[in-house]
């Protein structure tokens, strides 16, 4: 096993070498993007470029990590529409969907099932809350 500062030390031997992200992660057996945060941190150039751009407030930009009030707000409007729409479907029962605490909380489904399930999996988190 090897330390956090070993593991530092040979993305820098590696990057050294002309290695890319992606095989020095492969190696080391870690992401090629964390590779590419030990690159940034200790100023070693990367070939790494993002293949494509978003532009702000686009789905892709908050996938990619932009968390700027406009990709924030715009993921927001996206998330309630979607779940909007899910319960427009379940209202209207052409809906197929699986029966738990997932159905409860993004379909609107209060079946026994659901409410059971939900209001475990909201005790298992109480419990794990309270334990920090």
């Amino acid at each position: 096993m090897t330390t956090p500062a070993g593991k530092i030390r040979q993305v820098l031997e590696l990057a050294a070498a002309g290695a890319s992200d992606s095989v020095i992660g492969m190696a080391l057996g870690v992401h090629a993007r964390t590779v590419l945060r030990i690159r940034q941190r200790h100023n070693v150039p990367s070939s790494w470029r993002p293949t494509r751009t978003a532009a702000c407030g686009s789905p892709g930009a908050y996938r990619r990590g932009c968390r700027c009030q406009v990709c924030r707000a715009g993921h927001a409007a996206r998330t309630r529409a979607a779940k909007a729409s899910r319960r427009e479907r379940f209202a209207a029962g052409t809906a197929t969907f699986k029966h738990g605490s997932s159905a409860y909380r993004n379909w609107g489904c209060r079946c026994e099932t659901c409410r059971s399930e939900n209001a475990a999996a909201h005790k298992a988190w109480r419990t794990r809350r309270a334990a920090r």
